[in-house]
């Protein structure tokens, strides 16, 4: 896997000149992630889901981990084609920690999400 991860802005000086910055990390390796999956289905063309997985990484002066979970139902509207209703979870959290910069980002999305599906 390959990671990469970016801060950008602009910096204001004591003579009020705006400069830009980004700085930014990348690496190229295997990273730990935990994650399990569920599913039951309790009638022919429909199904419960659940999903739960967690990454975490440090690199150098930059860490951070990620939570994604999904709980919803499937339903088969023919043997080719299903939709799904589902309520989702993400949280990204980054930390910086150098010695002349210091910073985070703690970004969380939860809300519905439906879905479409096609087999064959």
């Amino acid at each position: 896997m390959t990671l990469e991860a970016y801060i950008e802005g602009q910096i204001l000086t004591d003579e009020e000149e705006i400069l830009f910055s980004r700085e930014k990390v990348s690496t190229d390796a295997p990273l730990p992630n935990i994650g399990g999956w569920y599913t039951y289905s309790w009638a022919p063309k429909w199904a419960f889901t659940a999903s739960l997985d967690w990454l975490s990484a440090s690199i150098g002066d930059y860490s951070g981990s990620l939570w994604d979970a999904q709980v919803g139902v499937n339903w088969a509207v023919t043997d080719h084609f299903g939709i799904g209703a589902s309520w989702n979870y993400f949280n990204l959290d980054v930390n910086v920690k150098a010695s002349d910069w210091r910073g985070s980002a703690d970004i969380t999305q939860s809300g519905p999400f439906v879905s479409l599906s096609a087999t064959w």
